[in-house]
């Protein structure tokens, strides 16, 4: 069987299996990744790390979970398997997807999916025999290497300067309906990329990881068990060229947010916010908005950065970086478009935009931007 929708296929095996072993190329935080960590599995793990694509907080999340290695070669490490185990069955997966962000949710992948997994199951065994541990130590080596030597740009992110499309907010100005937003997001994606170490859609240092991953972590069911690194990157703070999109938050928002006086109260709005029905909206919107920015401390960028990672497909980001363009091209003042009753009217203005109704989903990646769409209007809009 050929497998496509790779994700949702991945957690339907993780709710009858008990155990599962991977080998992949690369890893980077995607939903797989999450859906692991909440089913409590046993996994084992081979990851390379050559070209330093892999993320080093993907491997300790890894290394969390279960038992992680790396493979004994100076080859270049491709293969991606996918081994399930449990209720007496096993069947694997062999195909093209990276246990990535890209693999699981922005490329266009496929797997073969067989029960006859006795062969690729004495070949992955084989390959963890061969392979050696990577400890705490050895991923922290890594991380620092590889900050001293950055990955190169993904497929997303190599773009001609010689053909720059013109300026983002000039290419949001002509979309009408949903197949002119992708095209925009695509030559937005183009025009950041060809000047900056970030872009929009790519799988690292884009808008795009922004949003996937700070979705993965507003939506936890406890945030007092975040750690540091994670709660500054759901504000923005964290280090890396690409956490600030959406807006980077002052430093003081991480006791405004985690502090013990506000923590419970916004957690209990923002998962009214990611666990509500459509019909819900807009009014959801607007109240969870209201009652965030009434929360001492909590300014409008940090009330609609929350929501926006909650909910992609239904807020975006008042931030300093954005607001002038927010107001520049939906006709609003500057300086008042953070309070509540125009941020209101701002949602209600998007959810009128034809790109924003009637959005046709062909492929992978279509489908992904779908789910992110209004937070990725903060791109065309980033100011600098």
């Amino acid at each position: 069987m050929i497998i496509t929708d790779i994700l949702d296929r991945f957690c339907k095996h993780l709710s009858w299996a008990n155990e599962v072993d991977i080998a992949t190329a690369w890893v980077t935080s995607n939903k797989g990744l999450t859906a692991i960590e909440n089913s409590k599995m046993k996994v084992r793990t081979v990851v390379g790390l050559w070209g330093n694509q892999t993320d080093p907080h993907a491997l300790t999340a890894l290394l969390g979970m279960g038992e992680l290695r790396e493979p004994d070669t100076n080859k270049n490490f491709h293969p991606k398997i996918y081994i399930f185990r449990g209720n007496g069955k096993s069947l694997a997966w062999v195909g093209s997807a990276n246990f990535t962000r890209g693999g699981f949710s922005l490329n266009d992948e496929t797997v073969f999916e067989t029960r006859s997994a006795k062969s690729v199951q004495n070949w992955f065994d084989n390959l963890w025999g061969k392979s050696h541990p990577l400890t705490p130590k050895a991923i922290n080596d890594y991380a620092k290497f590889r900050k001293q030597n950055p990955p190169k740009p993904t497929k997303h992110q190599q773009r001609s300067s010689s053909d720059r499309a013109q300026d983002p907010i000039g290419l949001l100005r002509e979309v009408g309906d949903w197949r002119s937003y992708v095209d925009a997001l695509e030559k937005c994606d183009e025009w950041w990329a060809s000047q900056y170490p970030w872009s929009v859609l790519g799988e690292q240092n884009s808008w795009f990881e922004t949003v996937e991953v700070c979705h993965d972590l507003v939506s936890k069911p406890n945030w007092t068990s975040m750690n540091q690194y994670d709660r500054s990157r759901l504000l923005g703070i964290a280090e890396g060229s690409s956490w600030g999109s959406l807006g980077r938050m002052r430093p003081a928002a991480l006791e405004s947010v985690f502090g013990s006086k506000n923590c419970e109260t916004i957690q209990n709005v923002i998962r009214k916010v990611v666990n509500a029905a459509e019909d819900a909206y807009p009014q959801l919107a607007f109240d969870s908005y209201a009652e965030l920015h009434d929360i001492d401390g909590i300014a409008d960028g940090v009330a609609s950065r929350l929501l926006t990672v909650a909910r992609p497909d239904r807020f975006v980001s008042v931030n300093n970086a954005s607001r002038n363009g927010l107001a520049s091209f939906f006709d609003f003042a500057p300086t008042t478009l953070g309070k509540p009753q125009n941020y209101n009217r701002l949602l209600t203005t998007i959810y009128e935009q034809g790109w924003f109704i009637n959005p046709e989903p062909k492929n992978t990646q279509e489908r992904a931007i779908s789910q992110n769409r209004v937070a990725l209007l903060d791109s065309f809009v980033y100011s600098l």
